[in-house]
């Protein structure tokens, strides 16, 4: 926060007044120069008015850490992040001397509490108001500017070639055919005329031709370092940048002394991402390397998506920003000083206890519309860190998806189920956002007898997902506790179609007749790769490899830290038929005693467990989602 022994006039609410500053050349030594700016007071109304608004990461502001500088002649101190930006933009961006600049730090004043909420709460107007926005990522180095540069080449052309358009099955076929149709060695003859030639074409294929993009580029000319470190700096998960720049009207990123039209920094790192996207690098062994040293989608961040989405008509939902299902690119998705600030830089409002009513808010949007991105069955419990500790079961810790993404995904990721369709949720008006309890109307189904052990689950570091220790000892477990014998039967296909989620059942070859339907054959051969039998690969049918070649029974090693479990009817029990025993998966919190749910609108069962607290009149303590063979299709049973 800024200090200052400025006194600053009150701004007008009834015509949305705000301050714009203008900064003047450093005076005094060079190597301690003494920034001053010009204040003044403009009205938001007024049409005439331009000015540009600064984006930047605040950073830490200690009492010993402010560096003076001047106001209207007066002495002002701000933080020395701030002041290192401010010398930064008038040295690499070439601020001219009469531009007028919005700035929170300076610009609001700080000290006084009811015109920071109110200035606050402008502050989408202001930045959509503004001609430009400087986006200060921070101090730059050999490698960002080398970076920078190469950016600053290839982003027009980059943005000409529709890099920024969305990216479809189409235009993917069309840039691959063309690379796959020219010789790997560019030359001069006439780069037209190939199947699937286009603007797209050409610049994808001359941009995997690009040397600065592999590992053995010369010393001094790789680019793929610097990249990452522009892209991993603190500004891209700073919570507050979301609406600066999705707002914005017209934005530069400034790294160091470089700076770049944010357009074409997106442009540029769109397109080598769409090279990985459309598989380019295994149309030829020499392309095998390219971008090797960029792992995932780094450029993915909330703001770009959040500006992506307004620049193509697209509303901006909350749940498309915090939902982020996507392993963090080494450094967070998303991060807040104060975790309030998660919902608060989003939503523009602080009510109290925000994660909770903003929770409350995204699972009555995804009730109200059946594609939205977040429902109930999303929620996943685990440990709450510890300054969220008293959230209630059913609220995510946000601020720890904002760090690494969704660290245990929901049984449901991804699948089409349908285990309450037809049945639709009802909310009261009158529900208290912020309360601990959630009501929602549903059926019981079962109660849960028996649990196994989870398997051990290991990450290679703190970025990477994790994974299976030992997948096989896993399989020989399950095998172990459901009581299979030493011979492989149809009558155990429940167990492999509930690791695999049903998935198989899809895993067909496709000919000009549609869909092959699975046959018996198909479903042997599940059980065989279960059961770790041999295999010839030679001797495989087509249905079997189209099975292997696309991976499908990798899904089993993606289960994630979901246990297998089994639970029992009452009325089953009592006619003692335990051979109907159902069969799922839980999340790891499950154990003996829970039951099994269906709530309504929720596309899987969920797993509850009754609480006995007089204080709050009972209840339940939400486990998360399940499936439970049998009944994941309100209409249909999956049959492997």
């Amino acid at each position: 926060m800024s200090a200052c022994t400025y006194i600053y006039q009150t701004l007008s609410r009834e015509n949305d007044e705000v301050r714009l500053l203008q900064i003047h050349s450093p005076t005094g030594h060079s190597t301690d120069p003494r920034l001053s700016l010009e204040l003044r007071h403009e009205s938001l109304t007024n049409e005439s008015i331009h000015y540009a608004a600064l984006s930047y990461v605040w950073g830490s502001s200690p009492s010993e850490d402010l560096v003076e500088i001047e106001v209207n002649g007066g002495p002002f101190l701000v933080t020395r992040n701030l002041h290192a930006e401010l010398i930064r933009l008038l040295g690499c961006t070439g601020c001219a001397a009469d531009s007028w600049l919005w700035i929170d730090a300076i610009c609001i004043n700080q000290s006084d509490t009811s015109e920071k909420s109110w200035q606050v709460s402008q502050m989408g107007t202001i930045y959509s108001r503004a001609d430009l926005v400087y986006m200060m990522t921070g101090s730059g180095s050999a490698e960002t500017d080398r970076a920078m540069d190469f950016i600053a080449r290839i982003g027009p052309r980059a943005v000409s070639a529709g890099a920024l358009d969305p990216w479809t099955g189409e235009k993917e076929e069309e840039v691959r055919t063309y690379v796959a149709a020219r010789p790997f060695s560019p030359s001069q003859e006439d780069d037209r005329g190939y199947e699937g030639d286009s603007e797209r074409s050409r610049f994808m294929y001359d941009l995997v031709h690009e040397q600065c993009l592999y590992p053995w580029s010369p010393p001094g000319e790789n680019v793929c370092t610097g990249i990452l470190e522009t892209l991993q700096k603190d500004y891209w998960h700073r919570i507050w940048i979301t609406q600066e720049v999705a707002l914005a009207r017209c934005a530069i990123v400034v790294c160091g002394e470089r700076s770049v039209p944010l357009d074409d920094f997106e442009g540029a790192l769109t397109a080598i991402f769409q090279c990985h996207y459309a598989g380019l690098f295994l149309l030829a062994s020499e392309y095998y390397y390219f971008g090797w040293e960029l792992p995932g989608s780094p450029h993915a961040t909330m703001a770009l998506i959040a500006r992506r989405r307004r620049c193509r008509g697209k509303p901006i939902r909350l749940a498309d920003l915090v939902c982020q299902h996507r392993v963090a690119p080494n450094r967070p998705h998303y991060s807040a000083t104060d975790p309030r600030d998660i919902f608060f830089a989003l939503l523009g409002q602080d009510p109290e206890e925000v994660h909770i009513a903003a929770t409350r808010a995204l699972i009555r949007d995804g009730d109200l519309h059946q594609n939205w991105q977040f429902h109930l069955d999303q929620c996943v419990r685990m440990k709450k860190s510890e300054r969220l500790n008293n959230l209630p079961s059913w609220v995510p810790d946000w601020e720890g998806i904002g760090k690494r993404g969704i660290s245990v995904y929901h049984i449901g990721y991804s699948d089409d189920f349908a285990a309450t369709a037809g049945k639709i949720p009802t909310w009261t008006v009158d529900d208290d956002m912020t309360s601990h309890i959630l009501r929602r109307p549903g059926c019981y189904v079962d109660v849960i007898t028996e649990v196994m052990p989870p398997p051990r689950w290991v990450q290679d570091d703190e970025w990477t997902a994790s994974k299976i220790e030992d997948p096989v000892a896993w399989l020989q477990s399950i095998i172990k506790f459901v009581g299979l014998g030493p011979d492989s039967d149809p009558a155990e296909d429940y167990v492999w179609r509930t690791l695999l989620k049903g998935r198989q059942c899809t895993a067909h070859v496709s000919n000009s007749n549609g869909p092959t339907p699975t046959t018996q054959d198909i479903r042997g051969f599940v059980r065989r790769i279960m059961r770790q039998e041999p295999i010839d690969a030679d001797g495989l049918t087509p249905e079997e490899a189209e099975i292997v070649r696309r991976g499908s029974m990798a899904y089993l090693y993606h289960l994630l830290t979901w246990r297998p479990l089994t639970s029992r009817s009452p009325t089953s029990c009592a006619a003692g038929h335990t051979a109907k025993a159902m069969f799922g998966l839980g999340h790891v919190a499950i154990k003996p005693g829970d039951i099994v749910t269906l709530l309504w609108g929720i596309r899987s069962p969920i797993i509850l467990r009754p609480r006995n607290d007089d204080a709050i009149g009972g209840g339940y303590t939400f486990l998360g989602d399940a499936y439970v063979d049998g009944i994941m299709q309100a209409t249909t049973t999956v049959q492997l």
